[in-house]
């Protein structure tokens, strides 16, 4: 397997499996919602991908790209201590599984 093909699966088993875990250990996700840690966790991607800059419209547009209607305001209430210790972990997650 190529190391190409090798990091793609493991970021997708970040983004997915780990993300959803996690946001439910660490107290973000505490009921089934409208964002899940999978689907805040790839909304994030893909918005600091299009501009590190981003606004809480840019991750409007980005969570309705992975099937989530959500307002700003509702965006912006998800960024709480939860949240950042949230991503600080799956951040420490995805470095470890891509080197491994």
């Amino acid at each position: 397997m190529n190391t190409i093909t090798r990091v793609a699966e493991r970021m997708q088993a970040v983004l997915f499996d780990a993300a959803n875990r996690l946001a439910v250990e660490l107290g973000f996700v505490k009921r089934i919602r409208k964002i899940t840690g999978s689907l805040f966790a790839q909304a994030m991607v893909i918005a600091g991908l299009s501009s590190p800059q981003t606004s809480y419209t840019d991750l409007v547009q980005s969570a309705a790209a992975v099937g989530v209607a959500i307002s700003a305001q509702g965006m912006e209430q998800r960024f709480t201590e939860k949240a950042a210790r949230f991503l600080e972990h799956l951040l420490a997650e995805a470095v470890k599984q891509v080197m491994a």
